[in-house]
């Protein structure tokens, strides 16, 4: 006979055991699912976080850039491998990895030794109203967009106006250096300002994707780009919207037009989904320089219209050429209320403007699909960004 106390011991050790298996089983969950090849689907999984060892502080200061406006060298684009027409990809995608906690709000860009920027026009407010009946922006000089058509088949019909993408989760602070993989592997930084957001009001989301070398994102706090008063992000937040910063996955040449395009594009696309799943997001706005500009309307949108499904546009420097597939996925339909500007010196020689996939190419096969376009071609203006990017991708959207 046993004891009761060996009895009892027993017990207790049968149930420890069972409490573990019960642990066990809880944890084990089944294996995340990645969607499609590299340049095939785009299609990528539910998002997660963890930690990364490279944080950054949006408000550290970078060396200052010479006298002379630093001008990345943007080496010609050449025609690449013609990527397939992608379908829309609907929701959030990839994984993302976090530079810092959450929670800890990065400064906020200052402007550091500016680069001879132009000088920047102060975002006036009273031009950009908010129509009641749709919650889309308008300009007190311009009248609103036109409603959308209804979708034509297999096309991804622009959102009603007022809509949002009902997003939710995400925190209006602005978010130091984080890295997001899309569910092709294409793996890539980011920065989010969004701290100061109103989120009662409409919110809006500016993505910026830089030239060959990266200058603007690689130094934040610069006005070259992002950093100072008249900078993107400033101008961005003055009209309650967030700026997204975007590092390209090839870093060998920080650049977007060279290597696997329409893996970056897909990458890009699904770092976009995956913020409009966090924020309610009402309008998007890309805008880009050189190798970014390129990016944009040669591989991005041509790939991925449904992007423009809220409305919103581009804003595209030194480059901006029409897309390298044809663009048989950019319509009418999915354009409908879409604004894209083109600004190319006549002078420049990295992406010439009269180039067969440069900025006026761009330009007239876009109009050709429905979207509303305007363009800046400055006589004697070379291939340099100089501090307009806030300013211009503002008023653009001031006078949309």
């Amino acid at each position: 006979m046993r004891s009761s106390l060996s009895t009892a011991g027993r017990r207790a050790s049968v149930l420890a055991a069972a409490a573990l298996v019960s642990l066990a089983t809880a944890a084990c969950g089944p294996a995340d699912l990645q969607g499609g090849a590299a340049g095939t689907t785009g299609q990528t999984d539910v998002s997660s976080q963890a930690a990364i060892d490279q944080p950054l502080s949006l408000g550290d200061a970078p060396t200052a850039p010479s006298s002379a406006v630093p001008t990345p060298a943007a080496p010609a684009p050449t025609t690449p491998a013609q990527p397939q027409t992608q379908a829309p990809v609907a929701g959030a995608t990839g994984s993302e990895v976090e530079g810092t906690d959450e929670s800890a709000a990065a400064a906020v860009p200052t402007e550091v030794v500016p680069g001879a920027p132009q000088a920047a026009a102060t975002a006036d407010q009273g031009r950009r109203k908010r129509d009641s009946s749709s919650g889309r922006s308008t300009s007190a000089s311009a009248p609103a967009p036109a409603a959308a058509p209804a979708p034509v088949a297999a096309a991804a019909a622009p959102a009603a106006a007022g809509a949002s993408t009902g997003g939710s989760g995400g925190t209006f602070t602005d978010q130091a250096r984080r890295s997001f993989t899309a569910g092709n592997g294409q793996t890539g930084n980011y920065l989010l300002y969004a701290a100061g957001i109103d989120p009662a009001k409409p919110v809006g989301l500016v993505v910026y994707v830089d030239g060959t070398g990266e200058y603007g994102v690689d130094n934040p706090t610069s006005s070259y780009a992002l950093g100072g008063s008249s900078g993107l992000v400033a101008t961005s937040r003055a009209r309650n919207m967030m700026t997204l910063a975007v590092e390209s996955p090839n870093q060998s040449c920080e650049c977007w037009h060279t290597g696997d395009t329409s893996g970056y594009a897909d990458f890009l696309a699904g770092l976009i989904e995956n913020q409009l799943s966090k924020y309610p997001v009402s309008e998007v706005w890309l805008s880009g320089f050189s190798s970014g500009a390129q990016e944009i309307t040669r591989f991005l949108v041509p790939r991925h219209p449904e992007l423009m499904r809220l409305g919103g546009g581009w804003v595209v420097f030194g480059g901006g050429g029409p897309p390298a597939d044809g663009g048989s996925a950019v319509t009418a339909a999915r354009m409908a209320g879409v604004r894209g500007h083109w600004f190319t010196g006549t002078a420049d020689t990295s992406v010439p403007l009269t180039a067969s996939w440069g900025a006026q190419a761009g330009e007239r096969f876009y109009a050709g699909r429905g979207v509303v376009t305007s363009s800046e071609y400055p006589a004697g203006v070379g291939h340099a960004l100089d501090g307009r990017l806030g300013r211009t991708v503002g008023q653009l959207i001031d006078a949309s």
